[in-house]
């Protein structure tokens, strides 16, 4: 029902895969996943630091935490 109500539309393939992925993210990862991502952006506008880098950061740091999870 979400994946239907995306604008614009992914395309079928996408939507099935998209599906696929949802269901190994349970709301509470996914919240955390998403906490994560915004102290992120926060850490971005008030750092010196590159952007780059902490955004890479961050998102590895979410793609190891489903990593471990999905074990």
């Amino acid at each position: 029902e979400a994946i239907a109500a995306l604008r614009p539309p992914p395309f079928k393939r996408d939507a099935e895969r998209l599906a696929r992925q949802v269901r190994h993210w349970p709301v509470a990862r996914a919240a955390a996943a998403l906490g994560r991502l915004q102290e992120a952006e926060a850490q971005c506008k008030a750092s010196a630091l590159p952007d780059e880098v902490m955004c890479a950061r961050a998102l590895l740091e979410v793609s190891e935490n489903a990593r471990r999870q999905r074990r």
